[in-house]
């Protein structure tokens, strides 16, 4: 008698456990398997954007998942540099549509994580930062802002006390080496290993003007009138 209801038991706790329960650490690590075989966002066996995607929507803040998502993107924009180089067209378009659709998940997914600020519940920020090592680092003249540059070919915007990401600065070709804020605060300005410096406004992060020096040590200024 105790035999039967014991097995009965145990068969009904089998029967109602999941067979397949989500296991975060194993799933980035086969995420990062599938980064590392370049199946970015096509491939029979699985792709790494599908996977952060499936991590992300069991939890939309990991933080692993979504630099994830960046290293997807900075590694198409090197190949779309080395296609530029070669002048293979024909691969930057593929590259950029594959872009394409890593920012359309970001997007779909950044508007999938609820925003209440009636609530008493902290305030969650989703924080990317960059995608590689940070090369330079510049303090506003207030301290109240931070600027960041990395070998992603991006700088960012950080406030200070609350560390939150502000915004992204984007335009270098190569690893940004330098940066640093205008004596007003107002400006920011970047060096990097594409051979340009570039000015950039801090409220709206738009590229004010890029100098481009040559090696008999002239420079030329060109802004979005021209040069």
């Amino acid at each position: 008698m105790y035999r039967y209801i014991i097995l009965t038991t145990i068969i009904l706790i089998n029967a109602l456990t999941p067979t397949h329960a989500f296991n975060l650490t194993e799933k980035l690590a086969e995420c990062q398997t599938h980064l590392n075989a370049n199946c970015l966002t096509t491939g029979t066996g699985g792709t790494a954007l599908g996977c952060y995607e499936a991590v992300l929507k069991q939890e939309p803040t990991n933080s692993e998942a979504w630099r994830g998502l960046d290293r997807i993107k900075a590694r198409y924009q090197g190949w779309i540099n080395r296609a530029l180089n070669r002048g293979q067209q024909y691969k930057v378009q593929a590259y950029q549509a594959s872009i394409g659709l890593v920012d359309d998940l970001k997007t779909r997914l950044q508007a999938s994580i609820p925003n209440t600020p009636t609530s008493t519940k902290p305030d969650v920020f989703v924080q990317l930062g960059h995608s590689e090592n940070v090369s330079a680092v510049a303090f506003s003249p207030d301290g109240k802002l931070a600027l960041s540059g990395s070998y992603d070919e991006t700088l960012k915007l950080w406030q200070v006390e609350s560390g939150r990401e502000i915004r992204t600065f984007k335009g270098h070709s190569d690893q940004v080496k330098a940066v640093a804020f205008s004596p007003d605060g107002k400006l920011a300005l970047s060096g990097s290993r594409d051979g340009t410096t570039r000015l950039w406004n801090i409220q709206t992060g738009k590229e004010i003007a890029q100098m481009l020096g040559f090696e008999n040590g002239e420079w030329v200024t060109i802004t979005p009138e021209g040069p």
